[in-house]
């Protein structure tokens, strides 16, 4: 029998941290409350969200043709071909991450049970540094998708490196065309190479509201926020052509409204109680909105939309966030009334997190990395299916 000591001994090398979870399973404390990139990839359609070739292109008919006629029977007929297509062309973004090892961190932290026994002491290396570069990737995409329109980074030509963002498709500004930014009141002249200014069925639609509380609603010059929902639902949804449904598209209404998941979503609930006091019951308790729609279109808060600077001041050509009070002229909720049938991320179908072989520097041969590639661009095919509701006057009570 062994010696006080030596139990002491044996008892310390066979004990040791206990795991909650098991090793493999990593609390990611970094993944967002929510990602308006997942509801985009939902809705969209695999065959248009997977592309190839050297730039992404669409047709749209952005004109009426307007030929056809009432006549008599000797009235002599003046045939014509009216151009009636536009073409859109956006090119790639370039998208990097990494994944970064070296021979000690594998032949020193290796998986695996010991001699004495005991299970595994480290998260799997595969495993922890897949999680990091998945994370930090499609963070770094939901960012992107929210961050400030500037027409350098994102549409003049030998500089744009940075997707489109929501705000290029969807702003308030007179005729939608987002400022250069860089405290500039200058348009960007162009969106995807055309101007919104010559085709006014290549804008977003827009509509004002002033305040949630009870109110006017209906023929008032400052509308309820659900009657300004009502407008813009009936401004961004399209009938099919009677009879020749083939020539229209499948979608016409919203598949999602977005809004901030701080101030918009309150807003919203709000409204909804304040309006409907009377459903009250004994206790005086309001009624919940867990899962808040309009017309049956999903209300959906997105963490991002909470600090996104992405709204125009009206002055300086400076964009702040929705809370922001003191630098900007209406401050307060927005909701973007959104078609994803049409707004959506393109990838190339070659470059859709692709995975180039491990490198090994000949200074380094100890030291290993894996990149991993995404080709793609945020790209909207019609944006007058695609709407913005924003307070008229600064709205400080829900920010």
């Amino acid at each position: 029998m062994g010696s006080v000591i030596s139990v002491f001994d044996d008892f310390m090398e066979s004990t040791e941290s206990a795991y909650l979870t098991s090793p493999n399973e990593v609390i990611n404390e970094v993944v967002r409350n929510t990602y308006a990139l997942g509801y985009m990839l939902k809705s969209g359609d695999q065959a248009i969200t997977l592309q190839s070739g050297k730039s992404i292109k669409w047709l749209s008919q952005m004109v009426d043709a307007q030929t056809a006629h009432f006549y008599l029977p000797d009235d002599n007929e003046t045939p014509s071909q009216p151009q009636t297509m536009t073409d859109f062309e956006v090119g790639w973004r370039f998208f990097r991450d990494n994944m970064a090892w070296n021979n000690e961190t594998i032949t020193l932290n290796a998986s695996g049970m010991d001699p004495n026994g005991r299970r595994t002491q480290i998260v799997g290396l595969k495993r922890q540094l897949e999680q990091a570069m998945w994370t930090s990737k499609f963070n770094k995409m939901e960012d992107a998708l929210f961050s400030t329109p500037n027409q350098a980074d994102m549409e003049t030509a030998g500089t744009a490196k940075v997707p489109y963002s929501l705000g290029v498709w969807n702003n308030e500004l007179t005729n939608t065309i987002p400022y250069t930014g860089l405290g500039s009141t200058t348009a960007w002249g162009t969106v995807a190479g055309k101007n919104p200014a010559s085709f006014s069925r290549f804008r977003n639609q827009r509509a004002t509201y002033n305040g949630a509380s009870t109110g006017a609603v209906v023929g008032s010059t400052a509308p309820h926020l659900f009657t300004a929902f009502r407008r813009m639902l009936n401004q961004t949804g399209f009938d099919r052509l009677p009879e020749k449904p083939e020539y229209s598209q499948k979608k016409s209404m919203p598949t999602r409204i977005l809004t901030s998941l701080s101030y918009g979503t309150v807003q919203y609930e709000f409204a909804l109680q304040s309006n409907n006091d009377w459903l009250r019951y004994a206790g005086g308790q309001d009624p919940a909105y867990p899962n808040p729609t309009f017309q049956g279109i999903p209300i959906e808060g997105i963490a991002a939309l909470d600090t996104a600077v992405m709204y125009p001041t009206g002055s300086g050509g400076i964009y702040a966030a929705e809370n922001d009070t003191a630098g900007t002229n209406n401050a307060g909720p927005r909701y973007h009334f959104l078609n994803f049938e049409y707004l959506k991320p393109v990838f190339h179908t070659e470059m859709y997190l692709y995975r180039h072989p491990v490198m090994t520097h000949p200074n380094q041969p100890s030291t290993h990395v894996m990149y991993v590639d995404t080709y793609y661009n945020i790209v909207c095919t019609s944006r007058q299916r695609q709407g913005i509701v924003y307070p008229a006057t600064a709205d400080s009570v829900f920010i």
